[in-house]
């Protein structure tokens, strides 16, 4: 069982004061706990935590623990056949960890080496990608694995601080341009940005199609 626990939201302190009336303002806010802040909680214990804080640098606020809530249920895509190398997972069981919904322990010689994925006791959210599935994203972790030795990427949302997950081709764009990343891919299309500019066109081996537009 995987469970998100949420603590500092505005509508707790409403409830706090409401409740406990006669509460001082300081012993309020250590007994609510008034910062945001999100725990993922597994039948293994606590798998990850974080404080909004952390992410935002403001204190003491009720707001929605988006980042937070992000850090923990950040996953670590990696190919299914090298699932059990890396990750305690036992050979013939790596189907269970496609959908994100479990952890597993990161190997000890390997958790210094993914310090993205893993959590403060050894633990990491596993996505297995098998190429009959996604094949798309195995290839892509396949290509990433001859680079950097390891087939593991980050999975996580498409979207910075305050922003809802992007879901169409033009926020995804916008996205790429205020946040200033390397590279995008949108269906067949790689978006790059150099010198302000952007040069989208198809991935290599096929026929390549560029436009350039101002970074505005």
């Amino acid at each position: 069982m995987n469970i998100i626990g949420l603590s500092g939201l505005d509508n707790s302190v409403r409830f706090k004061k409401r409740e406990f009336p006669h509460l001082s303002s300081r012993q309020l806010r250590f007994a609510q706990g008034f910062d945001s802040a999100a725990v993922l909680l597994t039948s293994y214990g606590i798998q990850a935590a974080a404080a909004e804080e952390r992410f935002t640098g403001d204190k003491a606020t009720g707001a929605f623990p988006v980042q937070a809530l992000r850090y923990c249920l950040e996953a670590g895509g990696v190919t299914a056949e090298a699932a059990a190398q890396y990750f305690d997972i036992r050979n013939g069981e790596e189907s269970t960890y496609a959908h994100m919904l479990f952890v597993a322990h990161v190997r000890k010689p390997y958790q210094a080496q993914l310090p993205a994925v893993t959590h403060v006791d050894g633990s990491a959210r596993v996505q297995t990608v098998a190429q009959a599935d996604h094949p798309r994203f195995w290839q892509l972790l396949k290509a990433f694995g001859k680079i950097s030795g390891m087939p593991i990427l980050l999975n996580t949302s498409f979207n910075v601080r305050g922003q809802p997950i992007v879901r169409t081709p033009q926020e995804a764009v916008d996205t790429f341009l205020n946040a200033q990343l390397d590279a995008l891919v949108i269906s067949h299309f790689l978006v790059t940005s150099q010198n302000n500019q952007q040069q989208i066109g198809n991935p290599p081996g096929e026929t390549c199609h560029e436009r350039q537009s101002e970074n505005t």
